[in-house]
């Protein structure tokens, strides 16, 4: 089975940058007219300024095709590997493009069927889940500090109480061993 290959389109442009204000409505019109999005999903992708996939699972000649039009409106696409999503081109020489020449019209019926396309809403929907979820990671990596054991390395550690070291005293008196150390490793059983 050949390598399969996915389309970017990559636009972080403020709201009032002169390219935005131009190319904006011709990039609607292209994802419209060579994708076939409809104008719910293309209006979900303008929020999010869309920076996602525009196809997948396309073939190296399907992926220079489609992205043919949209660099002729020096619109860049960006070419990934669809299984590792690996960005592998994002300039005219790496996705072996003509000249630009734009046109009005480019074709009268979608490049490629739906099974191809990204559903923006389902795309933007994970992408926001995975970004709370590493959130909420980070931020309990942030209140909960990692203590590692010095001699076997493992993260299954509890901090020694103060009872325990009042009780480790009061038995063995200056020969108890806990009250230096803070930390105890349930892997391996040692004190630090």
């Amino acid at each position: 089975m050949s390598k399969l290959y996915k389309l970017d389109l990559p636009m972080y442009w403020a709201e009032e940058d002169e390219k935005a204000r131009i190319l904006i409505p011709k990039l609607k019109e292209l994802l419209h007219e060579i994708l076939g999005y409809s104008d719910e999903e293309i209006r979900i992708m303008e929020e999010k300024h869309f920076s996602n996939d525009i196809a997948r699972n396309l073939t190296g000649e399907q992926a220079r095709k489609i992205a043919q039009p949209f660099h002729d409106w020096n619109i860049s696409a960006y070419l990934g590997d669809n299984a590792t999503n690996e960005l592998l081109a994002y300039n005219t020489e790496q996705l072996y493009l003509q000249p630009p020449s734009p046109k009005d019209h480019y074709c009268d019926e979608p490049m490629v069927g739906r099974e191809y396309l990204v559903d923006p809403g389902e795309f933007y929907r994970q992408e926001d889940e995975k970004r709370r979820a590493y959130i909420a990671a980070q931020n309990f990596r942030n209140t909960h500090p990692t203590v590692t054991c010095p001699y076997c390395h493992s993260a299954n550690t509890s901090k020694i109480s103060t009872t325990s070291k009042v009780i480790n005293t009061a038995l063995f008196g200056i020969f108890g061993n806990k009250r230096k150390r803070q930390w105890h490793c349930n892997g391996c059983g040692s004190d630090f």
